[in-house]
């Protein structure tokens, strides 16, 4: 039996099991750096979790527009955008419909209640990366942009 090209066997793979544990780290790196707050050394880098995982990410995607460049002879950029939007979109509206009914539950009343449903259709539509919403006292209370 002859052995496959490695190329072929990679393109052939549906699933990197290994990668679920490095996204994982990058996962808790990340909620390590929110939650732990800013630490000095190894402790403080918990935001290079992001960078870790947009890696990951971008080896994914690659590998996803080499199989289709390999099936079809081509890659089609407006095919590849309408699926990473119907993969993204759905989760980040119930997010965000989540967030909406916690914070008219528990904050409407609040200023920083009213600044997040001010700066609501910019997170409905996809325009906001890291708005500031802060109390009287300058403590963000809510949110730095939807999350």
């Amino acid at each position: 039996m002859a052995e496959s090209d490695p190329r072929d066997r990679f393109l052939q793979t549906s699933y990197f099991p290994s990668l679920d544990g490095l996204l994982a780290v990058s996962i808790v790196a990340v909620v390590w750096h929110h939650a732990a707050g800013h630490r000095q050394g190894i402790l403080g880098r918990g935001f290079l979790g992001v960078e870790h995982f947009f890696a990951i990410s971008g080896f994914l995607i690659t590998t996803l527009l080499l199989r289709e460049r390999e099936r079809t002879g081509t890659i089609s950029l407006p095919s590849f955008y309408v699926r990473r939007t119907l993969r993204i979109f759905p989760l980040y509206y119930a997010v965000l419909a989540l967030y909406v009914g916690l914070v008219a539950l528990t904050a409407a009343t609040t200023p920083a209640g009213a600044q997040f449903f001010a700066n609501l259709p910019a997170f409905a539509t996809y325009t906001s990366t890291g708005l500031s919403i802060s109390t009287a006292s300058g403590s963000s209370s809510i949110t730095p942009g939807p999350w």
